[in-house]
This record gives C-alpha cells, sequence and structure tokens, in this order.
C-alpha cells in the first residue's frame, strides 16, 4: 500500500488533518527497507517548543566536531614556564588561578523534573495559530548520495544509510508571489525552521547520530565546514524526495503534493535508520 497517497488522496481526510493537527504515523517496523514515513505535525514553532520540553540536550550545546576543534585551536595557550610567571594557568580551558574554571550550569547539582511537572509546552503558542507541518522521513535515494553528501565535506555515511527529512508547513500565502506580507511570512518560517532543525540535529546527536540541514538562508550545510556545494529549495533533486519543481519563466518553485506553493520546505539529513527511537519520537511529537 502507498503510504503517502493514502495519507492525501481524499479531501475530506486533508481537511480533518488540518482541523486537528496531527496524525499519528504509520507503525515504521511494518515498512520495508527502501520506504519511508510520514507524519503531519502542528506548525514548526509550535514543534519547537514542544521538542524544547522534552529534549535533554538543548541545541544551544550542539556544534559541529569541526567547529569544536577549530574554537580550541583559537584559544591562547602559554608554556610553563610563562603559566608560573603570570599566574595564569597553561590551560585555556582552565583560566583562572590554580587551574580552575567558573562553574558550569552543566555541573551543578539540579533537582530532576518531569514534563507533567512542568509549565504547559504551549503556554505562550495557540495551536489555532499555527499551519501544518508535514515531516517526511526517507532514505536517500542510492543514486543521489554522493551529490547530497558533496554538501558536508569531512563527513562520511555508508552508502544506503543517509536518511533525508523534510519539513514542509503549509503557509498562508502562495510563496511564488511577492510582497511584504509574503517575505514576513516566509523569513518567519525560515527563522521556526532553523531553530526546529537545530533541536532536532542536537537530540540525534545526543543518540551517537550525525545530523545537519541545510541553512534556508544560503543553501549551505548549517553545521559543516565551509563548502561551494549548495542546495537551493528549487534544486531538481526534490522531485525524487516527493515535490514537484515548477518552471514559472521568470523563476523556478518548488510544490508540494497537496499544499501546492502554499509551502516551505526545509531539509535534514542524518546517519540515523528510519526506525530508530530517535525518528520515532520525532514523528510522534
Amino acid at each position: 500500500m502507498n503510504f503517502d497517497s493514502e495519507a492525501v488522496k481524499s479531501e475530506s481526510r486533508r481537511s480533518d488533518l488540518e482541523g486537528r493537527f496531527r496524525v499519528k504515523p504509520r507503525d515504521m517496523s511494518a515498512l520495508g527497507p527502501n520506504s519511508r514515513v510520514v507524519a503531519y505535525l502542528p506548525g514548526l514553532r509550535t514543534i519547537l517548543h514542544r521538542l524544547r520540553a522534552t529534549s535533554a540536550t538543548p541545541s544551544s550545546l550542539y556544534t559541529s566536531p569541526h567547529l569544536h576543534s577549530l574554537t580550541l585551536s583559537l584559544l591562547p595557550t602559554l608554556t610553563p614556564q610563562e603559566a608560573e610567571i603570570t599566574g595564569v594557568s597553561a590551560n585555556p580551558l582552565l583560566p583562572l588561578p590554580g587551574a580552575m574554571a567558573p562553574v558550569s550550569p552543566l555541573s551543578q547539582e539540579t533537582t530532576p523534573t518531569t514534563i507533567e511537572s512542568s509549565p504547559p509546552v504551549l503556554s505562550s503558542v495557540s495551536e489555532t495559530e499555527q499551519g501544518v507541518v508535514e515531516c517526511l522521513v526517507q532514505q536517500c535515494p542510492p543514486s543521489l548520495q554522493t551529490g547530497f553528501m558533496d554538501l558536508f565535506p569531512g563527513v562520511s555515511v555508508k552508502k544506503g544509510d543517509l536518511l533525508v527529512i523534510t519539513l514542509c508547513e503549509k503557509t498562508a500565502n502562495d510563496m511564488t508571489s511577492w510582497s511584504r506580507t509574503v517575505g514576513e511570512e516566509r523569513e518567519q518560517v525560515m527563522q521556526h525552521f532553523i531553530e526546529t532543525a537545530k533541536e532536532i540535529c542536537a537530540r540525534l546527536s545526543s543518540a551517537g547520530l550525525w545530523a545537519d540541514f541545510i541553512d534556508p538562508y544560503s543553501g549551505r550545510a548549517f553545521y559543516s565546514p565551509h563548502s561551494n556545494v549548495v542546495l537551493q529549495e528549487t534544486d531538481e533533486r526534490f522531485r525524487y524526495l516527493g515535490f514537484d519543481v515548477r518552471d514559472l519563466g521568470c523563476c523556478r518553485s518548488i510544490a508540494h503534493p497537496t499544499f501546492g506553493c502554499h509551502s516551505f520546505v526545509g531539509t535534514i539529513f542524518t546517519d540515523s535508520s528510519i526506525h530508530s527511537p530517535t525518528i520515532q519520537s520525532i514523528l510522534h511529537l
């Protein structure tokens, strides 16, 4: 059975999805090795709040290993002789006299909390103000993996193990038109995607997985070292990921099978399995 067509084939079902903002994804244990799974979730801003409320690894703590090593290499270091004369630690990570450092908030003893005892996740977000987001998780077609991996210099993923996550939010405006209102909505959705993608990457990283996403402003990988390779939202390869790329004469536009051009598409890449508990937790937000 084609899960994609089943999820969107009837207008009444689509209306129901948009009214309730949620559809539980199909049990992934029944999917074949080359399958995809789709879930309809609340708007990106609501997803962001839920991710932050249920995440043990804040996105602010997740950086690319390349960025981490670069940061350490830029820190000044002293020889033992210089440290003895100045009284400053030779270790740049322990800058205070006596080879000490300020207490990190993470090292302080904290009282565990549970989601049930925390304030409501949506205390500052109204569900009714948000759109519908299609979260499509699929294995990258083998013919596209090499080209996609050029986006991430220094990263190696075994052939067939690359997973593509697309978050497509239904927008109020047609994104092929241009006005101040369209520009403001696009800017807002792009910012929400970036923050949401950072949280998803942090969650995958905390599970020992690699993850990165495409910055919608530049078309380049967000965490990986700079590369001249870009992935624009109108790239022809999106046709193989379930989207349509339309030639409008003066420009090109990506279109969703259901939302049409009333949509924004953001892309995340990871070496996670489609069946992993981390992916399931994201699909069931």
